[in-house]
């Protein structure tokens, strides 16, 4: 059978200061559109939507012999589709992959800092590889989670107005209870991880009125935050301070040094318009605000900032894909700007305030795992309740003590049910981008004989690599790998070594033999 994979490489010097709002390459296919691999991992074969934003996902052109296709392209902005034209636009880069606004000293909307910003003689590589004439066994697809599940939800928090007392009713189900083994509700008693914001320092902090807990000020806190690390949850800095208090590098030290040595933290929620924030100063050399040397030393990677919620808009449902609005939107899971914001991630997400508890209906959880979807919200589930009361969250019993909110209890215990079942993972924002950036360091070849190989080239093993095909089995390595059924699919999963290969086939034979 003829097969030809073609390896295109995309090498751009700029000769001059230049901005880069959009750089194409552009494709045109005789055959017509056969399949589309969509964001949110699905396909379509037939009703073809007019246009797609693809994400890093593909397409397929023709049949057979007359079969062309490109499929995860993870060293290119983006990819889109149009299907009538039969043309396929490989973005080399695209300022609305990356957003980044960058604050000002107000609350005003601030510089739109999108496009890429490139000096004379500075150079970018691209590349993606197509493969024409051949049309494979197997066409698997990575998912967006791993082990098998079919949707992705994690919860976030904002450091805002906490109370140690408020923590533990959410997280342990009562103020009263002081430890994770005698959690009676919340989100340890039901094993859900969150993504937890907290402030380092708050110097104007008093015990009788204990709003906006802090680190250094309270040793019960810390205790806190050490027992929920050890369920699970990531814990990361809500810049340093609730207030804007000057910043001194060596304090900003200190505070990194404490988060990694106790919570290996790689994650970092911006608050207000400080100063020390990614979306204000802290990406900038020339002022005293600077943190990007810092924040590379101590290895906090993942970022939320303003631009994070640019285009997610819950009221569309619990998915940041928005898939039941059409895949031509343009919505990525996380990006890195190319020239503003260097190594670091942003990572998307949608506000849940408190009166909209009412978007985890049933009928929006189950349309999150029928749509494969992925939403990372952004809450405050400790924040002191403007109602003496209570909220949404927590309310008082009665005694006064502040306890989970029996109805948010019983959505956790949903939740809990729902990735018992396989069906929902639950996790972290520090979990979930370490396995999308795992999975964009797979490189993927197709086999003449069928197979497809699968070359890990990151430092670190992935476990529960899930794809999706359509077949009535697969094997890997010769073994058939875990692996059920859904909507038409086979997912299957396995972990991945660093360095390693996996070879993919539909028969045991082929999934031994290493293609040459």
């Amino acid at each position: 059978m003829h097969c030809k994979k073609i390896d295109i490489t995309v090498k751009t010097t700029y000769k001059r200061a230049a901005k880069v709002f959009r750089e194409t390459f552009d494709l045109q296919f005789k055959p017509n559109v056969t399949e589309v691999y969509r964001k949110n991992r699905k396909v379509d074969t037939q009703k073809f939507q007019a246009s797609y934003w693809l994400d890093h996902q593909g397409a397929k052109f023709g049949q057979g012999k007359q079969a062309a296709f490109l499929y995860h392209a993870p060293n290119v902005s983006s990819l889109e589709l149009n299907t009538t034209q039969k043309q396929l636009i490989v973005n080399l880069d695209h300022m609305n992959d990356h957003r980044y606004v960058q604050q000002t000293s107000t609350n005003q909307v601030g510089k739109v800092r999108h496009a890429s910003e490139y000096r004379a003689n500075d150079v970018r590589t691209n590349s993606f590889s197509l493969v024409v004439g051949y049309q494979p066994k197997l066409m698997p697809r990575f998912m967006s989670q791993p082990s098998g599940f079919l949707a992705t939800h994690v919860w976030t928090e904002h450091a805002d107005e906490q109370t140690l007392q408020t923590n533990r009713a959410v997280y342990f189900g009562s103020e009263k209870i002081s430890s994770s083994e005698q959690a009676t509700g919340g989100f340890v008693k039901h094993r859900i991880p969150v993504t937890k914001s907290v402030f380092y320092s708050n110097p104007y902090f008093q015990a009788k009125s204990p709003v906006n807990v802090a680190i250094a000020q309270s040793p019960e806190f810390l205790q806190f935050l050490d027992d929920l690390n050890r369920n699970g949850d990531d814990i990361g800095l809500h810049t340093l301070y609730p207030y804007e208090i000057r910043h001194y590098q060596k304090t900003t030290e200190d505070a990194l040094q404490v988060m990694k040595d106790h919570f290996q933290s790689r994650t970092w929620i911006d608050h207000g318009y400080l100063k020390s924030s990614f979306a204000f100063n802290a990406l900038d050399i020339q002022t005293a605000n600077y943190l990007a040397h810092q924040w590379k030393k101590y290895g906090t990677s993942y970022f939320w900032h303003y631009s994070s919620e640019d285009i997610a808009n819950p009221n569309n449902g619990l998915d940041l894909y928005q898939s039941q609005k059409g895949d031509s939107l343009r919505t990525p899971l996380y990006w890195s700007h190319p020239t503003v914001t260097g190594p670091f991630y942003s990572w998307s997400a949608a506000t849940i305030p408190e009166y909209s508890l009412n978007l985890y209906r049933e009928q929006n959880l189950q349309q999150l795992i029928q749509n494969r979807g992925v939403f990372i919200n952004h809450t405050y589930l400790a924040r002191f309740p403007s109602k003496k009361q209570g909220g949404k969250f927590i309310i008082r019993d009665a005694q006064g003590n502040w306890i989970i909110h029996p109805d948010f209890d019983r959505l956790l215990k949903r939740m809990e049910t729902l990735r018992d079942q396989g069906q929902l993972h639950l996790t972290t924002v520090r979990e979930i981008m370490d396995y999308w950036l795992a999975l964009s360091q797979v490189r993927m070849e197709y086999a003449p004989i069928g197979s497809i190989v699968l070359h890990n080239r990151g430092e670190h093993k992935i476990s529960g690599l899930s794809m999706a095909t359509k077949a009535s089995e697969v094997y890997v390595n010769g073994m058939k790998p875990s692996q059920k059924k859904a909507d038409g699919d086979l997912i299957f999963w396995f972990d991945l070594e660093p360095n390693a290969v996996a070879i993919i086939a539909a028969n045991k034979l082929d999934s031994i033999a290493f293609p040459k």
